[in-house]
């Protein structure tokens, strides 16, 4: 018999909102810093290959391809955008998708939720290296 309570899209789902909401408190953390931290859809990606050359498309690319899956062009559009583009350097703590900022989980706008993330990350990766 397998796992009754195991359901995959929906711890799929909560790590990728936990992501986010670390984002958005380590963004929080760094505001006057200078450093953007964002969060970016995963997206679901057609192909596997990976041509550098077409990385440049990518930044351009962030129309979806067909109803669900994108190509690798379009699903390196948002890091790139992100990582490359001067307009978007002074935008932080905010979830993108397809190029552009986007509402997302409505548990994102919680700060007290990012924070609890934030300190269970925190005590989690503290009892695996030790004391400083």
């Amino acid at each position: 018999m397998g796992h009754l309570f195991y359901k995959p899209f929906t711890f799929y789902g909560q790590s990728k909102l936990a992501t986010a909401l670390f984002a958005k408190e380590l963004s929080r953390r760094l505001s006057d810093s200078g450093i953007a931290v964002n969060s970016v859809h995963p997206g679901a990606v057609g192909e596997r290959a990976f041509n550098v050359a077409s990385a440049f498309h990518s930044i351009s690319s962030c129309q979806w391809r067909g109803l669900f899956m994108k190509s690798i062009a379009q699903g390196r559009g948002d890091p790139g955008l992100l990582g490359s583009k001067p307009l978007v350097n002074a935008v932080t703590g905010e979830y993108w998708a397809d190029c552009k900022v986007a509402r997302g989980s409505k548990y994102l706008e919680d700060p007290q939720m990012a924070h609890r993330v934030w300190t269970v990350f925190r005590r989690d990766v503290a009892s695996h290296i030790g004391p400083a």
